[in-house]
């Protein structure tokens, strides 16, 4: 196991990341069994130095809170409370910034009541410094909408029953719908919108952020690919495509 840790010593922090969770890994494991000894000491040094090194290089906490929670059982056995409260700090870290990306995805797709639960999630734990004032003005401008689409929505609703679904009061009734994440009234308004009016682009796109926000990404995926051969200079549809393929992906 001795080999495990001159790796870990010999790693550069733009080395693979999963690599760097390895061999961390595999050194903590040795180091488990060997309390109390100065191969021990040695042992949690090392891990310690790579994973600041990684962690500035990466701009964020490696990619597995199961290392973290490892790290922290380890540290609290042996009594070491500065190293637990960092090692906590860097899961929250990760909890922050998953839920700053969940809450950025739901915002661009419209879905702001969502967008908003996320974002505050994101603050309650904590965003790096970098990060917090881009996360306060996303979570204040998802909560405007919100609150506009909560003054709009049953006059709109009125509107559209009264004039019938044309495109343009069905564009408002699905954004207020989209802004409140009210899924189970978008369906059938899109129906009545598209029946007239199929090949309208903000329609269209409005449907791909009512499939994403449902979960069903591979179904939006292929409608935001298709938009975008068609205005292939539309940075919303650009990255409507790519938070689509993360989902799938799992990398979010």
């Amino acid at each position: 196991m001795e080999s495990y840790l001159e790796r870990l010593k010999d790693m550069d922090p733009s080395d693979n990341m999963d690599a760097t969770i390895e061999a961390i890994t595999k050194v903590m494991e040795y180091a488990r069994s060997h309390k109390g000894t100065n191969m021990f000491k040695e042992s949690m040094s090392v891990i310690a130095e790579k994973e600041e090194r990684a962690r500035e290089y990466y701009l964020r906490p490696l990619d597995s809170d199961l290392l973290y929670n490892a790290l922290i059982e380890l540290h609290s056995e042996n009594g070491d409370v500065d190293m637990v409260k960092r090692y906590n700090r860097c899961l929250d870290h990760r909890q922050a910034r998953k839920w700053t990306i969940l809450g950025d995805c739901y915002a661009l797709m419209g879905v702001n009541k969502r967008a908003v639960t996320y974002l505050k999630r994101a603050l309650f734990f904590g965003p790096s410094e970098d990060l917090i004032d881009e996360v306060r003005k996303t979570l204040d401008k998802a909560e405007k909408r919100v609150i506009k689409a909560e003054a709009d929505i049953e006059q709109v609703k009125k509107r559209a029953e009264e004039i019938g679904y044309d495109v343009k009061i069905s564009s408002r009734l699905l954004t207020s719908l989209l802004d409140l994440d009210m899924l189970a009234e978008i369906d059938p308004v899109l129906k009545k919108a598209l029946k007239n009016a199929k090949d309208d682009q903000d329609l269209l796109y409005k449907k791909g952020c009512f499939l994403f926000a449902k979960g069903d990404y591979r179904p939006a995926l292929k409608l935001f690919n298709t938009l975008l051969e068609e205005n292939p200079k539309s940075n919303n549809l650009k990255r409507a495509v790519n938070i689509s393929e993360e989902m799938i992906n799992g990398s979010i």
